[in-house]
């Protein structure tokens, strides 16, 4: 009898041992959450898109007061951007000139560096801010780029 208790206690205490490897299993699993999304939105941004429009803020100070004055501009020949699944992108401006950027995403921050540095970028190198939409046949990506209040609207 008394081997048979030392057997259920020992038996109930190595049940209820804690073991590290559960709780490995479980963090690599929020790691391949993160990686799963990360891939989804660079799937979703991979390709070609047009810049439909721009907006720009600009404050200017008059005294003790400050105005504030936005900008939008529609693209009547649109420059294209083509973002490609090694991370490197293309702008290609209405004169067929092209411009060679890097990109990286996390979460749903959008950073874009040129490779040459060009004088006449279309955009400015900066993180953005990313929100993806879609009606009907016209997907749509809008870029914020709120340190600079500047932002982009790009579709296809």
């Amino acid at each position: 009898m008394k081997q048979l208790v030392i057997l259920i206690t020992f038996l109930l205490l190595y049940s209820c041992h804690f073991d590290n490897k559960s709780t490995n299993k479980t963090r690599l699993s929020e790691d391949s959450l993160e990686k799963i999304k990360s891939d989804s939105v660079i799937k979703k941004l991979s390709g070609e898109w047009g810049i439909y429009s721009t907006n720009t803020t600009t404050i200017t100070t008059v005294g003790n007061k400050k105005l504030e004055t936005n900008s939008s501009t529609l693209c009547n020949v649109c420059p294209k951007v083509i973002f490609d699944s090694t991370r490197l992108g293309t702008v290609i401006k209405s004169s067929s000139d092209k411009e060679s950027i890097k990109w990286e995403v996390t979460g749903n921050k959008l950073k874009i560096i040129y490779i040459n540095n060009s004088l006449d970028k279309t955009f400015p190198d900066s993180v953005y801010e990313m929100n993806f939409t879609q009606e009907k046949t016209i997907a749509e990506l809008n870029l914020v780029q709120l340190e600079k209040k500047y932002s982009l609207t790009l579709r296809r």
